[in-house]
């Protein structure tokens, strides 16, 4: 604990303070551990807490090797328990005193999936540590998720009070595979190529020169279902797969169909997304705070998609874009090589590039997007070509891919943003960068080639709890003010920072500025304030 001294002096001791909790578990206790400087008999001892101020009312619980257990009438924050110690030290000689702090376990899903296949979220070297994250918060339905690709079907494991009312952007009745064009039912019709059409160089929609003239019949993908299912799966009720964000809602938006689909397609759909206008459809009343878009083509960044993102940058939605799947320099590949995006390489389970990933500066991040030793599991439909109707249709599979690594990085930022609602897209950025995960040693990633690391859940949510580590100085003359630096997390644009001290007002920190999630300076007006010990709290009032 930190104290911020005023003898002439003010001495800050720097505690959590906010006025939001969104812990699932709490942080408060009702027991204080304490050791003296000599010992003390414990009839003694509970004497003479008993004479203590009743307004406290502690009582001795037990020892604890050469410390005591007091007890405390109910649970208290660790803000309530230090002044509480201060009372104390008035008192009596105390070496050191502490909050008995309780512990919770790390939540663990009971689907099944998750507990048998779903290794990208547990603890491996390329996985993203997701189970101490669900501890902070597993998400909120304020945060919406709009997933640009082959659409939406209905699924066991998905909530249809979760799907947001999304669109058909594509513009080609051939490429939809549904009869018609653009339309309010961004259901996935299917996107399989039968043998005949992707041996056909004559068919500019399933021709595939890589494997032409021998090409077999390519099934239906599913991608779309597949990338929700990571997001936003049913979690914790026994059925099937995981999701990331347990709450959020997605927002389907079809564009990829057979053969692919269209950039201009592609632009509108970024700004209906983003809430913007699309000459001839209707507004979205429900405005996405992160794109995925697990999706990729060769070339420079087309001028129509730039113009997109740009528009939803400006409005601080994060777009999380796949690197692709060519083992090539990711510059050569949009919307990755597109400016603003947040792209996204893969890794395997053990933090290797994945074999197929793109790479280069143009990555942001990686996260886990599977190979032959370990797949990616979500949702799936049984369909070949058209969908089997739900849930006869129902089922889980692997897939590998840089669009199979892109939903965990755009479920691990709805999670942050709706613990957090008020981040800015540069926190986001600040925050993916701050906590992601090294590389193992001797992994074919690094820095130069797949950016800033893995992405890390439990450390990403983590850096966003309010705490304060150190201050410079931590103390200071009553006769002027103070340049006060102070270290900690959380610190989100806005937060400000005060001096707490029972039966005095507070001191508030002027002239703030919030350098990142880690670090704010400020001035704080000492002259004239009482000399002691106050406590150095942060938050955004």
């Amino acid at each position: 604990m930190r104290f911020f001294y005023l003898f002439f002096i003010i001495i800050f001791s720097s505690n959590l303070f906010s006025k939001q909790s969104n812990f699932k578990f709490s942080n408060k206790t009702d027991q204080i551990i304490i050791k003296f400087r000599k010992k003390i008999d414990k009839e003694i001892l509970s004497k003479k807490i008993f004479s203590l101020n009743k307004s406290i009312n502690i009582k001795f619980q037990r020892e604890f090797k050469d410390k005591y257990i007091l007890k405390l009438d109910g649970r208290k924050t660790e803000e309530e328990i230090n002044l509480i110690i201060d009372e104390l030290k008035k008192e009596f000689d105390i070496e050191y005193a502490e909050p008995d702090k309780i512990a919770y376990p790390a939540l663990e899903p009971n689907d099944p999936y998750y507990i048998s296949y779903q290794w990208h979220y547990k603890t491996s070297s390329g996985a993203i540590n997701l189970s101490p994250a669900w501890d902070i918060t597993v998400g909120s339905s304020s945060t919406v998720v709009a997933v640009l690709d082959t659409g939406i079907l209905p699924h066991e494991d998905i909530l249809s009070s979760r799907i947001l009312s999304g669109y058909d952007m594509i513009s080609n009745p051939s490429i939809g595979n549904d009869g018609d064009g653009r339309d309010d039912n961004p259901t996935d019709a299917g996107d399989w190529c039968l043998a005949s059409e992707r041996n056909d160089p004559q068919n500019s929609l399933c021709y595939d020169n890589r494997c032409a003239p021998n090409c077999s019949d390519d099934p239906s993908s599913w991608h779309g279902i597949h990338v929700t299912g990571t997001i936003g799966a049913t979690s914790n009720n026994s059925t099937g797969v995981s999701g990331i964000n347990w709450n959020c809602r997605i927002l389907p938006v079809r564009v990829l169909g057979k053969g692919g689909g269209y950039s201009s397609d592609l632009a509108d759909a970024i700004v209906w997304a983003s809430g913007g206008s699309v000459n001839g459809v209707p507004n979205n009343s429900n405005p996405a705070n992160v794109i995925n878009m697990s999706l990729a083509g060769g070339g420079s960044c087309p001028t129509d998609v730039q113009n997109a993102i740009n528009y939803a940058v400006l409005r601080g939605i994060s777009v999380i874009v796949a690197a692709g799947n060519s083992n090539s320099d990711a510059s050569v590949f949009w919307p990755c090589n597109c400016s603003g995006v947040i792209c996204v390489a893969a890794v395997d389970k053990f933090g290797d590039k994945a074999g197929y990933s793109n790479y280069g500066s143009s990555v942001f991040i990686s996260a886990p997007g599977g190979s032959s030793d370990g797949l990616i599991w979500s949702t799936l439909n049984r369909g070949t070509t058209t969908p089997i109707p739900s849930p006869s249709g129902d089922t889980y599979d692997g897939y590998d891919g840089t669009s199979m690594a892109t939903p965990h990085v755009s479920g691990v930022v709805s999670l942050m943003i709706g613990f957090k609602p008020s981040l800015t897209l540069d926190e986001i950025r600040y925050n993916l960068r701050k906590t992601a995960k090294s590389f193992p040693a001797n992994s074919s990633c690094n820095t130069n080639i797949c950016g800033a690391g893995i992405i890390d859940a439990s450390s990403a949510l983590n850096n966003l709890v309010i705490s304060i580590s150190s201050s410079t100085p931590s103390y200071g003359l009553n006769t002027g003010n103070v340049n006060l630096s102070v270290w900690g997390k959380g610190f989100i644009n806005g937060a400000n920072v005060k001096l707490k001290r029972n039966g005095y007002s507070d001191v508030i920190c002027q002239n703030v500025n919030v350098i990142n999630l880690n670090q704010i300076n400020c001035i704080l007006p000492l002259n004239g304030v009482s000399p002691g010990k106050w406590n150095l709290v942060c938050g955004k009032y």
